[in-house]
């Protein structure tokens, strides 16, 4: 007696069957894999290097010279003011004044002046006291204008001799001088995030 064709398929089928379970699984696994990978914690995966300072020499708000090799082997923020600015300077320089008291001690802050010609040792130690910079830690540069232009380029800011045109953002550099992050000084929310990022930074 012949038996039916489907009878004759079924360990065929039934194969099939378990073979694509099989696949199915193989795949399942993969990709909750890939997801574990993705999901690393941000603790874990650090912060990028987005750029790096080149070294360059300039002149303290008291007068002496002043190495970027002095900032190696600690962190350290970066803004871009002028004194005589009537725009954000003055919010740039009271959130500057703010992280003085709240990043770990060791974090150094740089003021770069985009108004060289102006903002002497002299003015930018002025300035500096009116907003209560701790001497050593919060730190006034001026200088030749083409090496604070260069130290913008370095750091992936506008650099125009127009002072009034340059950046508002933060800038976070490591203890080897590279870039970690940029943060809008005119957003509580970003500087929020800097302080977090300072931590993670700093995580072994």
């Amino acid at each position: 007696m012949t038996r039916p064709a489907w009878t004759i398929r079924r360990p065929l089928i039934v194969f099939l069957v378990l073979l694509n379970l099989v696949f199915l699984g193989v795949i399942f696994r993969l990709g909750s894999q890939a997801l574990r990978v993705r999901a690393v914690p941000a603790s874990k995966a650090g912060l990028p290097v987005l750029a790096s300072v080149s070294p360059f020499e300039l002149i303290r708000e008291s007068g002496e010279p002043f190495s970027s090799e002095t900032l190696k082997g600690r962190p350290w923020l970066a803004s871009f003011i002028f004194t005589r600015c009537g725009g954000a300077c003055p919010l740039m320089s009271s959130r500057f004044a703010v992280l003085q008291r709240t990043l770990p001690a060791h974090t150094r802050l740089v003021s770069f002046t985009v108004d060289a010609a102006y903002d002497s040792p002299d003015v930018l130690k002025k300035y500096a006291a009116g907003y209560g910079a701790e001497s050593g830690r919060w730190i006034f540069l001026t200088g030749d204008p083409a090496i604070i232009r260069q130290v913008q380029t370095d750091l992936k800011l506008s650099n125009s001799d127009d002072p009034s045109m340059h950046s508002l953002r933060f800038v976070l550099i490591d203890r080897e001088g590279n870039v970690r992050g940029y943060y809008d000084s005119q957003d509580t929310t970003a500087l929020e995030k800097l302080t977090k990022d300072i931590k993670l930074m700093e995580k072994p």
